[in-house]
């Protein structure tokens, strides 16, 4: 296994959010996660997950009309969602690059492809595919090395749905 990539199947929404805990747990103040995927891949279900990992107990909801939704728990979390945002114009207007470099918090952002800017900024991507009903691929990778570690350890993840449950 490479120390830049991994892939996984998650097999139910219980297994994403599971994902999402570990790289909870992994997260560290800096950290960027960049989520892609179609429309009802998980990528939100993959948020609750990584707050829950990170001690949040409230409700995370997707903040496509809010566009970025703070969070305080074990780290300050900036959950921001690009999707609506039309143009590259538009989300330059956010000035991310201050949440993204302030290095004090851990960055969750959906949609995070339609941004050419973001591709430059140290962090995961987090690619998520639709298999079958339940089932999601997804696929961690990096450039930046400071994830390396976080990708590796990946492969101690025991995901306890196996399949079983129905969403």
């Amino acid at each position: 296994m490479k120390n830049n990539e991994f892939k996984i199947t998650s097999n139910c929404l219980h297994d994403t959010k599971d994902i999402g805990i570990f790289l909870g747990n992994s997260a560290k103040p800096g950290f960027n996660y960049f989520l892609t995927g179609d429309l009802g891949t998980g990528k939100t279900s993959l948020t609750q997950g990584i707050l829950k990992g990170l001690g949040y107990q409230g409700y995370v909801h997707s903040p496509t009309f809010v566009l970025m939704t703070e969070y305080e728990c074990n780290l300050h979390v900036n959950h921001i969602d690009l999707y609506r945002l039309p143009n590259q114009n538009q989300i330059d207007d956010l000035m991310l690059d201050e949440q993204l470099e302030s290095g004090d918090c851990l960055n969750i952002i959906e949609w995070a492809d339609k941004s050419d800017y973001l591709k430059n900024i140290p962090h995961m991507q987090i690619n998520l595919k639709h298999i079958q009903h339940n089932s999601r691929k997804l696929n961690l990778s990096t450039d930046f090395e400071i994830y390396h570690e976080t990708i590796s350890s990946f492969k101690k993840i025991d995901l306890k749905c196996k399949g079983r449950c129905e969403q």
